[in-house]
């Protein structure tokens, strides 16, 4: 079993055992291979998914019933996209089955060449891995402290499954990103067989350009297979830092949370907290593929660096001739991380994030002021028949 793969072994098997992930790892061929199990684990993500659907629905419709206008348009896009996104990340599974696979297997392949030239985590992804756990802790022990607040055995079950939900995001989050960042620490150590044997680098062209070829290519398999349910994640974090900005512009104004939606402060603090975890999302996503990308940039700046174009003896050579035709063949080639190609994943990501945030919190007070405009009753000023009546 690869080492990579045994550090992360429980975290897979979980995720594969409701399809999320939709391959095994088999320790005797030490790859991920597609199984006949795999229609039990498809069948085990469907139950789990039309349970969210019908717990959102239709087992919180009484509470749904008793929200205002306002705050229940709100929570209807909330329930919705927060609802898609498990059955989102299962269909994701069953189309991509075959590239996730073929993606899993390059990435957490073992390489002995290569992984001999870089033997450190100078990726972070022990801190991050960390850091998950982390937040698997603090969200387990608020959704139990919360559960013993409340009075009612349904919304303890809401707690519980909003907690089921958060931790599998995060999961897959994780898992995207232990790819990407899969690729980087590729690129580091392709790197490091260049500079190292720069001076006798011919017998290793044909291999660096081809596991770079190889490698690169990822990024591309990992847009196609792993970012459609990513979309929704994004939309996720909008819809909750944005209604997140708003109760904190409605606490900062009037002194006090919104008694709609809030008995108490203690209550208030345990929806921010729930709500601003949703942060770690873009933590988790948006500096790994940064990272990756310019570590990508580098490796080609590095060829195009080399001493084949600064000795004049050696430009006609075959290696100067097979680096220069590595470099044309890169030049135009746009190697980095998106979202299914509606935008780039990369710092720019962030900005526009929170400029969303700003843009939609305007909307949410302009319809708020709306919705109190609309319900507050008309002053009584005149008779039936319409007349003014005198002081």
């Amino acid at each position: 079993m690869s080492a990579h793969v045994r550090r992360h072994w429980i975290l897979l098997k979980v995720l594969a055992s409701i399809h999320y992930v939709p391959c095994w790892y088999d320790s005797c061929g030490n790859g991920f291979v597609i199984r006949r199990s795999n229609l039990a684990a498809l069948g085990a993500g469907v139950c789990v998914s039309g349970c969210y659907y019908y717990h959102d629905f239709f087992w919180q419709r009484r509470f749904l019933s008793a929200m205002a206008p306002f705050t229940l348009g709100v929570t209807v896009i909330e329930l919705f996209t927060f609802s898609t996104i498990p059955l989102a990340m299962l269909l994701n599974g069953i189309v991509q089955r075959h590239r996730i696979t073929q993606l899993l297997n390059v990435l957490f392949g073992d390489d002995l060449l290569l992984d001999s030239y870089d033997t450190e985590d100078r990726t972070g992804c022990s801190y991050y891995c960390i850091f998950v756990k982390l937040l698997f802790v603090a969200m387990a022990v608020s959704a139990g402290s919360s559960s013993f607040n409340y009075s009612t055995f349904m919304l303890t079950v809401f707690t519980f499954s909003i907690l089921v939900r958060c931790l599998s995001m995060l999961s897959y989050l994780f898992i995207y990103h232990l790819c990407v960042t899969r690729i980087k620490i590729r690129m580091i150590q392709l790197h490091n067989l260049f500079r190292q044997q720069e001076h006798h680098i011919e017998r290793h062209l044909d291999y660096f350009f081809k596991r770079f070829e190889l490698y690169s290519e990822q990024i591309e398999q990992i847009n196609r297979c792993l970012t459609p349910p990513i979309m929704l994640m994004f939309v996720l974090v909008l819809v909750e830092l944005s209604y997140s900005a708003y109760e904190w512009f409605y606490l900062i104004t009037l002194g006090h949370p919104d008694d709609e939606n809030f008995d108490n402060m203690t209550e208030w603090t345990n929806s921010q907290f729930w709500q601003i975890l949703y942060v770690n999302m873009l933590v988790l996503v948006v500096p790994c593929c940064e990272s990756t990308w310019t570590e990508v940039r580098s490796v080609e700046e590095t060829a195009r660096c080399t001493r084949y174009f600064d000795d004049y003896r050696l430009q006609n050579t075959r290696a100067a001739k097979q680096v220069q035709k590595f470099l044309l063949k890169n030049l135009h080639q746009k190697k980095k991380f998106s979202a299914c190609g509606f935008f780039d994943i990369d710092n720019t990501v962030i900005y526009m994030v929170f400029s969303s945030i700003v843009t939609y919190l305007v909307i949410l007070i302009q319809f708020k002021q709306l919705e109190n405009d609309l319900t507050q009753p008309v002053p009584y000023n005149g008779t039936a028949n319409g007349t003014t009546e005198a002081p």
